[in-house]
């Protein structure tokens, strides 16, 4: 925050204390009179009665009048909600208003009819209506003016504030030429139909006027002098040569004239040299102020470019072109920022006057947005993908003025992207966890690892994976499970050597291989997945505890050159998980197969103790055999020392008849 705006700040707090305590103290003036006027009245009070000046014949509603409004305006500032929410608190300032209005149409009978009610006819109104007793004409005019401004204050309307400052500009303009005319010694502005409105009851109203004036000072009436514009300065600075200096010139030629210090012609010469001194002090105080507004217009206007210049974010402003029926056709550009230059690569000259349809993709909905918004709509917000610039922005639409619309751009490309980061990792993750437990849980995880495989090609935006496991009988890689290739290239790699392929590399070595850029790059370790049309290919390979090969996984892509860390990230999990899934399937098996050994030889041990003779126990140890081991069919022979060194089947169970004589066995 610059040292300007922290000032101005400042002043705006100073002013606001500044107004509320001058209308407490205008308010607590105003009631104090009325009180001392009241004390003074029903006690007479000599005192009082003389700083009361005037009190003979003071009619009770302007003894309470003040009092009542400086009693009610305090406890609307004081406690609003309670006001407002309790309108009975209101009665006696609306009792009091409605006696002035009473008299103002007692005083328009009398002058319009001449008619006088006399007092029997008014019963317990006597105290207020009679000729004698009621309050002058003007005064009854306050009384009026300032009940319905404080009702308008306590009713929470939204322009009650503007209505109730409308009822009170007149009330302290009339105290203010009470006051002017009691200077001057004058009875044309205090005295209306015989009635003179006396010193302390101007003062009274005067400052219950200023008091309602500063404590709403927001209001469009009083927004002119305090506002921050040139006018407004202007006419805070006339204010106190209006106020003071005029009637000044006006009372020292009055007075010169009734005291026979001045003569007809020096009071009109001295007239005329105050009104030419007032004029030339007005058009300095005119120009000195508009000086002042044209340095603050400038400073604001140097200050709004720097920003113009220097702000990141891309702006433009645009008007609005109509067609024959006044519906919005198109838009032409006024200004730019060098942001938005930078942004779309163009110059500030190549676009400025142009018309938008020619600047913009004409598919985009921006025209209806851009219309509604330059019509008078709402601001609007909204996200858009700029093909000829390959990004992301958010757009900022809202009106300046009627037909106009500045739109404020800013990149939002990286946040795109972090945000498609996030719930990519976040996909992932759940694939991950979920097909984790299911890994963990099957009996047979092979289908499971080919539902996963598929499920990670979508992530990768991948179209080949292969899964190979180590088959130790023939020492070579078996095909286990496969996506993306067609049965006869299935076939072709069911079986493969150790070293042979990207997969062999990785089988034989223990470690990842990955070859990108395929189609580009000659590598001979590709020959075999270039055939596919695979254009970057990555393989793992599956490690048990001890660090034996277990397989391969591997996957590859059609789409792009290269994988991401990303991607590699997620491959090496799902080959984490499947090798887990892989060992743990072996454990099972290698479990089970221990404890069939363990059953039957237990069970060849009870049936060797029973056995009556050999050939009974080898029967024996071949039907445990098959049936506690789960073998289709198993069967003993002896070797025999002879020529043709062949052997001979002592017990067979699960044979067909004449199976094994008709085998030729040797040993």
């Amino acid at each position: 925050m610059t040292e300007g705006t922290l000032l101005q700040n400042w002043r705006l707090r100073l002013s606001s204390i500044t107004a509320r305590s001058i209308a407490w103290v205008a308010t607590f003036i105003a009631g104090g009179i009325g009180l001392l006027t009241l004390i003074a009245s029903a006690f007479d009070i000599p005192l009082l009665t003389d700083l009361a000046s005037c009190c003979q014949g003071i009619c009770l509603c302007t003894m309470i009048g003040p009092l009542v409004f400086a009693l009610q305006l305090a406890l609307l500032e004081t406690y609003p909600t309670a006001v407002r929410r309790f309108g009975i608190l209101n009665a006696p300032g609306l009792l009091v208003g409605g006696l002035g209005l009473l008299s103002v149409a007692l005083y328009a009978v009398t002058l319009f009819t001449g008619w006088e009610s006399p007092a029997e006819d008014i019963g317990v109104l006597k105290m207020f209506c009679l000729p004698s007793t009621r309050q002058g004409m003007l005064t009854a005019v306050f009384l009026v003016f300032s009940s319905g401004a404080l009702g308008l204050l306590a009713s929470d309307h939204r322009r009650a504030d503007d209505l109730a400052h409308v009822l009170m500009a007149p009330v302290a303009i009339g105290c203010y030429l009470v006051l002017i005319s009691r200077l001057l010694g004058t009875d044309a502005l205090y005295e209306l139909l015989g009635v003179r409105v006396t010193l302390k009851t101007a003062v009274a109203f005067g400052a219950l006027g200023a008091a309602v004036l500063c404590f709403h000072p927001r209001t469009w009436l009083t927004h002119v002098f305090t506002g921050a514009r040139g006018w407004s300065l202007m006419a805070r600075r006339l204010v106190p040569v209006v106020l003071l200096v005029v009637p000044l010139f006006i009372w020292l030629r009055i007075r010169g004239q009734r005291e026979g210090y001045l003569s007809v012609e020096t009071a009109d010469t001295l007239a005329g040299l105050g009104a030419v001194s007032c004029l030339l002090g007005l058009l300095w105080l005119t120009a000195r102020t508009a000086k002042q507004s044209d340095k603050k217009r400038l400073e604001a206007e140097a200050q709004y470019r720097r920003l113009f210049d220097t702000m990141q974010e891309g702006f433009v402003l645009a008007e609005a072109v109509r067609g024959e029926k006044g519906e919005t056709v198109d838009f032409r550009l006024l200004d730019v920022n060098p942001a938005y230059e930078a942004m779309t690569g163009t110059r500030r000259e190549e676009v400025v006057g142009e018309p938008a349809a020619d600047l913009f993709p004409t598919n985009e909905p921006w025209l209806d947005i851009v219309g509604r918004v330059a019509g008078g709509g709402k601001s609007s917000r909204v996200e858009r993908f700029m093909a000829a610039t390959g990004r992301f922005y958010e757009v900022l639409y809202y009106s300046p003025r009627q037909d106009h619309v500045a739109c404020v751009f800013t990149d939002i490309t990286e946040r795109k992207r972090l945000e498609a980061g996030l719930l990519s990792a976040t996909h992932r993750s759940e694939l991950l966890a979920r097909t984790a437990g299911e890994l963990l849980k099957a009996p047979d995880p092979q289908p499971v690892v080919q539902a996963l495989c598929g499920k990670v090609l979508e992530q990768l935006d991948s179209q080949i994976f292969v899964h190979f496991v180590a088959d130790e009988g023939s020492g070579r890689l078996h095909l286990s499970a496969h996506a993306g290739l067609s049965d006869e290239e299935a076939r072709g790699i069911e079986w493969l050597d150790y070293g042979a392929g990207i997969c062999g590399m990785v089988a034989r070595e223990g470690r990842r291989v990955v070859v990108e850029h395929i189609g580009v790059l000659p590598d001979p370790r590709a020959e075999m997945v270039k055939s596919f049309g695979v254009r970057a290919f990555a393989g793992y390979p599956m490690l048990g505890q001890d660090g034996k090969v277990l397989g391969a996984l591997a996957f590859g892509t059609r789409n792009r050159d290269a994988f991401n860390e990303e991607d590699f990230s997620l491959m090496n999990a799902v080959a984490d998980e499947v090798t887990v899934a892989t060992i743990r399937m072996m454990t099972e098996e290698n479990l089970h197969k221990l404890t069939w050994m363990m059953t039957a030889l237990n069970s060849s041990t009870h049936a060797l103790i029973r056995a009556r003779d050999e050939a009974s126990y080898l029967e024996d140890v071949c039907r445990i055999t098959v049936e506690d081991c789960g073998c289709a069919m198993a069967w003993i022979g002896f070797a025999e020392d002879d020529e043709g060194k062949t052997v001979r089947p002592k017990a067979a169970v699960g044979a067909r008849e004449g199976y094994l004589a008709a085998l030729d066995i040797t040993w």
